[in-house]
């Protein structure tokens, strides 16, 4: 009996000092791979069996990913990248083994796979098996439904031939259309089916979509936005001057939001307002950050051609489509758009 009793306190003794050390890096200042990674790997070592410790893990490396990303591109290291990213993806495995039922583990590593893309070629395949796994414990969460909508998406923008990518596209649809019936007032339900319907250029369909993300998320510009480009893709009826009034709306609150200033001129140019149109382009170049010259130089070109009674189509400005993703590619898209694209970093878990 004494033998059975040291063993068990020795065992007690190992599992308090692996949850000690969790807790001293619960209140360290920061994320290291030679700081806070090792002492996760040594509460491991004294206890292999607590998933806690392996999903801490897996968020320590998806914290060293983000800060990875984050950097300019000239100092990232995008072998970094790949090595934390897969360190990430091993140690959630192994918390979601350890934890089959835990729903938070489960989205994780969907969450790590599904961003994982760009670098891991099985990424997006294993976000979709993860995610249907996480259905199958919360069947009613219409979140799941939209990342797997949105994942088809993905897989959609991947593909060269147009029926492989409208044959994905509508499966998106109908994972966005099922997180609708599960929830009927989800906005992000609602904008994701228009995106999916504008893809397929469905655009009546798309903007009673968008219609219904704008009630149920009145201030949410994004949407706003959204509905605004759409009416002005369509470009039917009263549809121009929607469009000119929503992004006149997105204005009133934000009158330094750049994206709204170019569509509003390309609004205005296509429906011959020209003064209006070039004032539009010349408030986007004064927003600009600095470093956008070739942006800056597109839209004095832009100016002048509209000066010179040119039109500007894609091939006169001498734009490059082999980037179009869809055969309903809209006006406002086949311009180099002037926002900034920054890749987005890998959520860790919360």
């Amino acid at each position: 009996m004494r033998v059975s009793v040291s063993i068990l306190l020795t065992v007690l003794s190992m599992i308090t000092i692996s949850d000690l050390t969790v807790l001293h890096i619960n209140i360290s200042e920061k994320v290291s791979i030679d700081g806070s990674v090792p002492k996760i790997e040594r509460a491991i070592r004294l206890n292999a069996k607590e998933g806690r410790y392996f999903a801490r893990l897996g968020q320590e490396y998806m914290v060293l990913t983000n800060e990875e990303m984050l950097k300019e591109a000239t100092e990232r290291d995008d072998n970094k990248i790949r090595v934390y990213l897969s360190s990430a993806i091993q140690a959630t495995s192994y918390a979601r083994d350890l934890m089959k039922n835990d729903i938070t583990v489960v989205e994780s590593l969907a969450q790590i796979y599904e961003n994982s893309g760009v670098y891991l070629l099985e990424g997006l395949n294993s976000a979709e098996e993860e995610y249907k796994r996480a259905l199958e414990l919360e069947p009613n969460n219409p979140n799941f439904y939209i990342r797997l909508g949105q994942i088809k998406i993905k897989m959609a923008s991947a593909k060269e031939k147009t029926e492989d990518k409208k044959k994905l596209v509508e499966e998106s649809r109908d994972y966005f259309q099922k997180a609708l019936d599960v929830r009927n007032n989800s906005d992000a339900g609602f904008y994701n089916l228009s995106t999916a319907y504008e893809a397929l250029g469905q655009l009546d369909e798309a903007i009673d979509n968008m219609t219904k993300a704008v009630s149920v998320q009145r201030n949410n510009i994004n949407y706003v936005f959204n509905l605004a480009r759409l009416y002005q893709a369509r470009g039917k009826n009263d549809d121009n001057k929607i469009a000119e009034s929503l992004f006149k709306q997105i204005l009133g609150v934000n009158n330094k939001e750049i994206n709204t200033h170019f569509n509003l001129g390309l609004l205005y140019e296509k429906t011959d307002r020209k003064s209006e149109a070039i004032d539009k382009y010349n408030k986007v170049i004064e927003l600009l950050p600095d470093g956008s010259d070739t942006t800056k130089n597109q839209l004095e070109k832009m100016i002048s051609n509209i000066k010179k009674g040119v039109e500007n189509t894609p091939e006169n400005l001498g734009l490059n489509q082999q980037n179009s993703e869809s055969d309903n590619t809209e006006e406002s898209s086949q311009v180099t758009n002037p926002g900034e694209e920054t890749q987005a970093p890998v959520q860790p878990q919360e």
